[in-house]
């Protein structure tokens, strides 16, 4: 647990010198509900544009999760994560490919 809570911790760190590539958990859903509300025929702001750009929401059972925009429908998502659940996927990943190094756990991700 306590080095669940360093990884965190360091990457909040990260996140205050950048925001480009982390997302906490109230911007993630933020990002998500801004989504689902857009109107296709309504005007939309720089910022929404971007955010059509660059995000899809996704609807897995009764969740929905944020992924990067596909070219096509046919393309495998690419799925964004929060800080707070990243230990987990990068702990599961490791423990799946039976304590592999880096480049096996690139694969299993």
């Amino acid at each position: 647990m306590e080095l669940e809570k360093k990884f965190t911790e360091e990457l909040y760190k990260r996140y205050q010198q950048t925001q480009r590539c982390l997302l906490p958990k109230e911007k993630y859903f933020g990002i998500i509900d801004e989504l689902k509300q857009l109107q296709p025929q309504a005007k939309k702001t720089s910022r929404q544009y971007k955010l059509l750009a660059r995000y899809e929401v996704l609807q897995c059972g009764h969740m929905e999760k944020l992924i990067k925009k596909r070219t096509t429908p046919e393309d495998s998502p690419i799925y964004f994560v929060t800080i707070e659940d990243t230990f987990d996927i990068i702990k599961t990943a490791h423990i799946a490919t039976g304590h592999g190094g880096r480049d096996r756990m690139l694969k299993e991700l």
